[in-house]
């Protein structure tokens, strides 16, 4: 069995979750994500990989590129991919 879970999780939801991490019944690996919880965490290297992109997308010979984001709470991964965006 595969499970995704995104945020925000509420509380209630939370609380079965880690209930059933704490049982043994699901695995799991944070993305992007820290906890108190003893799980792996995988952080991703958002500025490089933007940059790659950009890279890449310039490469093609395009040069109108256009970084767009919605109403978002401050993460880093965000600051990331708009410093390399700007870069």
């Amino acid at each position: 069995m595969i499970s995704l879970f995104t945020s925000p999780i509420g509380p209630r939801r939370f609380a079965v979750i880690r209930r059933s991490f704490t049982l043994g019944r699901l695995r799991a690996a944070l993305v992007n994500a820290d906890s108190d919880q003893n799980l792996p965490i995988v952080i991703a290297d958002d500025y490089d990989g933007t940059m790659q992109m950009m890279e890449h997308l310039l490469s093609l010979g395009h040069k109108r590129i256009t970084f767009l984001v919605g109403k978002q709470p401050p993460h880093y991964s965000l600051t990331q991919r708009r410093d390399a965006y700007k870069a």
